[in-house]
């Protein structure tokens, strides 16, 4: 066994990489970052998505804004090729 103990200098309000390890729960700032980084990549996803499946990107909005459809619904909206 290691008799060791980490000891963390913390400059500035963002740098939150040592969280996980010294704190029982998120920062307000970490949230932030992490809120912004989720929210890009879901616009990235939906406009890939519109854009490979050659529909709009409000009738992708729109199918996800739905949130459970089957099979026949995404065939129509053009989300899928077809229904096996």
């Amino acid at each position: 066994m290691i008799d060791a103990k980490a000891e963390v200098i913390h400059i500035g309000e963002f740098k939150t990489a040592y969280e996980n390890f010294a704190k029982d729960r998120m920062s307000d700032e970490n949230r932030m970052v992490i809120s912004l980084f989720l929210d890009e990549f879901y616009q990235q996803m939906l406009d890939t998505i519109a854009e490979n499946r050659g529909v709009a990107r409000e009738t992708v909005d729109a199918a996800y804004e739905r949130l459970f459809m089957d099979a026949a619904d995404a065939k129509e909206l053009g989300l899928i090729s077809h229904v096996a």
